[in-house]
C-alpha cells in the first residue's frame, strides 16, 4: 500500500550519484512487502493497535497500518536515508501524531515497545541475519502480539522455524497471493 502522498522522487537514490557499494535496498519496491501491505486489512486488525514496520524501507507496511487505523506506527530501519524518505511521507500525509521514525539495528529491541503487531516485508532473504531479526521481534512483541513477515519463498524454511523457536516464538507459514507469509507469536 503506497503512501497516499509520496515524497518527491528526489528522496530516492540516483544510481549515478550514489557511491558504489551503498546499501540502497531500502529504496526498492519489494514485491512480498507490497503484497502484505495490500492484504494487511484482511490479515490483521490494525485499528487502535501499536504497530512497528521493521526494516521499513520506504514505509509501505506502516503506511498500510496507518490507513487501516493503527493508533501508533514505528518505522524502524538501519538506513538514515530510508527514514528521511519515510519522515517526509509522514509529514506529507499528516500522520505525524501517530508515526515515529527510529534508527534500528537487528538484534536490538525495537524502540518504545512492546508492539501489538510487527510487520516486515522481504526481510528473510539473507539467512545470516535471520537470527538477529527474530531476536528483535522476540524482544519487542507484546504478550498477545503477532508478527507478520512476507517473503517470496514458495515453501517454509526449517531454519527460520528453528531460529524462531530458539527465540520463544511459534511460526505458521502460508502461501498468500503472490508471496509467502510467516505469522509469529510468543510460545504459550
Amino acid at each position: 500500500m503506497p503512501w497516499l502522498l509520496p515524497p518527491d522522487p528526489r528522496f530516492l537514490p540516483d544510481d549515478a550519484a550514489d557511491p558504489a557499494g551503498a546499501d540502497l535496498t531500502w529504496a526498492y519496491d519489494w514485491p512480498a512487502g507490497r503484497g502484505l501491505a495490500r492484504d494487511l486489512a484482511a490479515l490483521a486488525d490494525c485499528r487502535g493497535r501499536r504497530v512497528a514496520d521493521l526494516g521499513c524501507g520506504r514505509g509501505g507496511l506502516g503506511a498500510a497500518a496507518l490507513q487501516a487505523g493503527a493508533a501508533a506506527v514505528a518505522f524502524c530501519d538501519g538506513s538514515a536515508r530510508a527514514l528521511a524518505y519515510v519522515a517526509e511521507a509522514v509529514r506529507l500525509n499528516q500522520a505525524g501524531d501517530r508515526a515515529r521514525c527510529h534508527i534500528h539495528r537487528w538484534g536490538e529491541p525495537l524502540p518504545d515497545g512492546p508492539w501489538d503487531l510487527i510487520l516486515g516485508g522481504d526481510l528473510l532473504y539473507r539467512p545470516a541475519v535471520v537470527p538477529a531479526l527474530l531476536a528483535s521481534i522476540a524482544a519487542s512483541l507484546a504478550a498477545e502480539g503477532c508478527a507478520l513477515l512476507s517473503d517470496m519463498r514458495h515453501q517454509a524454511d526449517d531454519e527460520i522455524e528453528a531460529s524462531a523457536g530458539q527465540q520463544g516464538l511459534t511460526t505458521r507459514w502460508q502461501q498468500a497471493d503472490g508471496y509467502a507469509l510467516y505469522r509469529l507469536n510468543r510460545l504459550a
